[in-house]
């Protein structure tokens, strides 16, 4: 390529020119090869053309002509070191102010990909002007635009503890004021972008939680949360603020903060209020799921009551399962009835336990479910309460016999499979029959089940032990290809073995699969060959 021509062509003024020296330069730096040849063509053309030729090729309303100095110029940007050009060439720096205002998108976005490169004490070496530019770049109206102010303010700025002192106190009225001024603004769309950005920066860390805080600014949101509430469109998007500050907060903070602020107790006015509508009900009842997960105690008075009312609960049991066009809100049901009884005995036994109805229901999603989604979503959460410390090992057995008694044993006796009758444990050959399905997620789901089991000795004795082969199976390596079904054995064996460490005598398991359980163990959940010195080790501790 004729490098100095196509300077000449750029430095031309003239249109036609240009553009055939940009498609040129395209052409050249676009030509297959390594990155180290890559490199070399770029620093080639820099250093006959400096950066700054290419600067009046983007004041232009030609299209064609801006695609091809985006695509050339970003190409060759790469090379240059932008902090130093920002701080020491004012050609550059000019093109940042002008290029942030550009009406073309992609050039909007060049100029913030290069800001996003510069560390925080280059933005702040010229305070006003980036704080200009990133508060316009939060109101613009391309996504990708936003994207990317949100990324320079939250890792380049709120990344570390300067930062953030600069962008919350020392420069407040420059960066921060004009952020807090768009929550008074009428645009939801804007309000949201904010809420949206302080939500990540408050999981920067504890100190930028605490700003946040102390700057009020999820009591702006509560209050907004409380006067949209009827408007389901805006009501949708500060939900979704609610669970990403809730979730994504330093340590999860932002849930203790917005639960001492009354967000909880709105957010069961607002379901009760919403009952009917299929989108709210669902997204609302998932996000008490997803929280519960986090804080257990969060939706329980000091005495262990609920605050979630009776008639919310009812309706989780009112799912019909011979309809699949329900599944999203029958797996919310499962997921929910699960998170909630997992954290409190109390609820546990009021909502399951002690009431037949329900707890048949609850247990028939397992096996009347024309959906495997909502069947592993079963599976996952019965797991999650036979594993939880909150309930005792008599609640757990009255569970499992009702699961027994009143499901599998009916199920059994209308199929006649003699696969499912192979020991005296209902669940056990029901467990170890499914586990025949190929389906990596069915497998993960039922080996939670396992593993909570795993939990209870009792559980072990009465129906782990019981069932034929089982444990020749569970250390059976060749039976798991895959890495995540492969971990969810894993653990299955952990927690087994360590239940059966502490209760050595009361399951009567053979000395021999505790050994194998040990081996296992000891080899990791992916070493397939046979390791005869590892067992050697492991049996000599069960000589005595």
């Amino acid at each position: 390529m004729n490098v100095q021509q196509t300077k000449d062509w750029l430095e031309s003024g003239k249109s036609a020119f240009i553009i055939k020296a940009l498609q040129n330069l395209q052409a050249y730096l676009l030509q297959q090869g390594d990155l180290k040849e890559e490199k070399e063509r770029i620093n080639q053309i820099l250093n006959q053309i400096p950066i700054t030729t290419f600067l009046p090729c983007f004041d232009t309303t030609s299209h064609l002509q801006l695609n091809l100095i985006v695509s050339v110029f970003s190409k060759l940007i790469q090379e240059v070191n932008v902090e130093y050009s920002i701080l020491n060439d004012n050609i550059v720096f000019e093109f940042l102010l002008k290029g942030y205002q550009h009406p073309f998108e992609h050039v909007r976005r060049l100029v913030m990909n290069q800001i996003k490169r510069c560390k925080f004490n280059v933005i702040f070496s010229k305070p006003e002007t980036f704080a200009e530019i990133l508060n316009r770049g939060m109101i613009d109206d391309e996504i990708s635009v936003v994207k990317i102010v949100n990324d320079i303010i939250i890792n380049n700025i709120c990344g570390n503890e300067e930062g953030l002192n600069n962008f919350f106190i020392e420069y407040k009225n420059l960066f921060l004021e004009p952020l807090l001024n768009l929550l008074k603004n009428k645009n939801e769309i804007y309000k949201f972008r904010v809420y949206e950005l302080m939500s990540k920066i408050s999981g920067k860390s504890e100190r930028a939680f605490n700003l946040i805080i102390e700057n009020k600014i999820f009591n702006y949101f509560i209050n907004e949360l409380n006067e949209n509430k009827n408007d389901i469109l805006v009501l949708l998007n500060y939900l979704e603020i609610f669970k990403l500050f809730s979730l994504s907060s330093f340590e999860n903070r932002g849930i203790n903060y917005l639960s001492k602020e009354g967000g909880f107790k709105m957010l069961i006015d607002i379901l009760l209020q919403n009952i009917e509508d299929t989108i709210i009900y669902s997204f609302i009842l998932q996000l008490i799921a997803d929280l519960s997960d986090k804080k257990e105690d969060l939706f329980f008075e000091n005495n262990d009551d609920m605050i979630i009312p009776k008639v919310i609960i009812d309706k989780l049991f009112d799912e019909d399962l011979s309809n699949t066009n329900q599944k999203e809100t029958q797996i919310v049901a499962v997921t929910v009835i699960a998170t909630l009884c997992k954290g409190s005995r109390k609820v546990f036994q009021q909502v399951l336990l002690e009431n037949s109805k329900h707890c048949v229901k609850y247990l028939s999603f397992l096996v009347d479910s024309l959906n495997d989604q909502l069947r592993r979503a079963f599976l996952h959460g019965f797991g999650s309460l036979l594993e939880s410390n909150k309930l005792t090992d008599e609640d757990i057995d009255q569970f499992v016999g009702q699961l027994e008694n009143n499901v599998l044993r009916k199920r059994v006796d209308l199929t006649n499979n003699s696969n499912l009758n192979i020991s005296n444990s209902y669940l056990m050959n029901y467990l170890m029959y499914s586990l025949k399905e190929p389906f990596p997620e069915t497998r993960c789901a039922l080996y939670h089940v396992l593993k909570g089991m795993s939990t209870r000795i009792h559980l072990i004795r009465d129906h782990i032990n019981n069932y034929p082969g089982f444990f020749d199976f569970i250390t059976n390596r060749t039976t798991e290809p895959d890495k995540e079904t492969r971990e969810w054995k894993f653990m299955v064996v952990q927690v087994l073995y360590q239940t059966l460490h502490h209760f050595p005598n009361i399951a009567n398991v053979d000395s021999k699969n505790i050994i194998d359980l040990k081996t296992y163990l000891l080899r990791g959940p992916y070493v397939a060959d046979v390791m005869e010195e590892a067992q050697a080790v492991v049996a000599s501790q069960y000589v005595d």
